[in-house]
């Protein structure tokens, strides 16, 4: 698609920054209707920027959209002129057998592609849960032990995320009651931050750097008793214990 719409503006402009901006519009483009597209069709989210800077509604960010900028420029400015060049020297019988094996490799994944992807839906919708977490959980159980064409879409996808009615609804009712209790508690809300503020904050640091060293000293501790073989099982197991303890806190 980059390569024709840069061939169809040539004799208009043609610059690289031209290129770039093709590739980041179009690509940008085409992966914010591809998600919603799937996650309408099949309930899945397959990426989610949400917590990357500058995305737009977690489906495309900045930094994924220079990606495809700079790769729609080098595709079409340095590796296309060497494929034209050296693909014209191919007979035509030779490409109409390599474009037709291509084909059928294509085609044969959309086909695989859409009966797990089937699979994937049927059970997502079958599903009465309304976290996303746990939807996920089965799915992954499910693809895990079939196929390695199933197992595929996990690996390559581990941070799948699901968002049926149930999950929806859900999240609008605790967007909802969320908005409702600020909205109600406004008053008493920035009198605490302010309080948590002059209080809270410089008292419990102490605490956790207090904790922090208090980690660091039995962790050392532990070290020295390991490299000297003095110590027991029992005495390892204790710890261990106190270390996770002051993590947990």
């Amino acid at each position: 698609m980059i390569t024709i719409v840069n061939y169809l503006l040539a004799p208009v402009e043609s610059s690289y920054g031209t290129t770039f901006l093709i590739s980041f519009i179009f690509c940008g483009i085409l992966e914010y209707v591809t998600s919603i597209y799937f996650e309408r069709k099949y309930h899945a989210r397959w990426r989610d920027y949400s917590n990357k800077p500058m995305n737009l509604n977690g489906r495309v960010w900045i930094g994924n959209l220079v990606a495809f900028g700079l790769g729609g420029t080098i595709v079409t400015r340095i590796l296309n002129p060497f494929f034209f060049k050296y693909i014209n020297r191919v007979s035509t019988n030779v490409l109409v057998i390599i474009v037709f094996i291509m084909f059928i490799v294509f085609i044969t994944d959309i086909i695989v592609s859409h009966f797990i992807m089937n699979i994937l839906k049927v059970n997502v919708e079958q599903s009465n849960s309304d976290k996303s977490e746990e939807i996920a959980e089965k799915v992954r159980y499910l693809l895990e032990n079939k196929s390695v064409l199933h197992r595929r879409l996990i690996n390559a996808y581990p941070e799948l995320i699901f968002r049926t009615n149930k999950v929806k609804e859900r999240l609008e009712r605790v967007k909802r009651d969320s908005e409702q209790f600020i909205k109600e508690n406004e008053g008493r809300l920035s009198e605490l931050n302010l309080n948590v503020k002059e209080k809270f904050f410089p008292e419990n640091l102490k605490l956790l750097i207090d904790s922090q060293k208090d980690i660091i000293h039995i962790q050392d501790r532990l070290i020295k008793a390991l490299i000297n073989d003095e110590i027991s099982e029992n005495d390892m197991e204790k710890y261990i214990k106190e270390i996770d303890d002051k993590k947990k806190y």
